[in-house]
């Protein structure tokens, strides 16, 4: 199995795509799965109502979800994750302080 993948970009409505699956050697099949493109159940459930009564949980979920099918954004965020996987990590210095005096912290005897 998955030999063989394709990509294909469908247009808004009706798609038809043709698989011509050719083998003299023997048995042969096709298998399709659909890879990405499943709606989430919270987007589904806020396109069941009118867009000017969803939430601020809506809107970020159906938001994030039309991310994940815009061509022009797919590539801008890969080049985001690579470059933040390749981004320096500053070295931390620990800090330490004293609780004296009282319920906040305590750093010098004028505070």
């Amino acid at each position: 199995a998955d030999q063989h993948k394709v990509k294909a970009t469908l247009v808004a409505g009706r798609n038809e795509l043709l698989i011509k699956v050719v083998n003299a050697g023997g048995p042969s099949g096709f298998f399709f799965r659909m890879i990405g493109g499943q709606v989430p159940k919270d987007v589904i459930a806020a396109w069941s109502i009118p867009s000017n009564k969803w939430n601020a949980k809506q809107k970020t979920a159906i938001r994030n979800w039309y991310r994940t099918t815009d061509e022009e954004w797919i590539p801008l965020n890969a080049a985001v994750v690579a470059h933040q996987k390749t981004q320096p990590k500053p070295q931390m210095t620990p800090v330490y302080s004293a609780r004296v005096k009282g319920t906040s912290y305590q750093f010098g005897g004028d505070t």
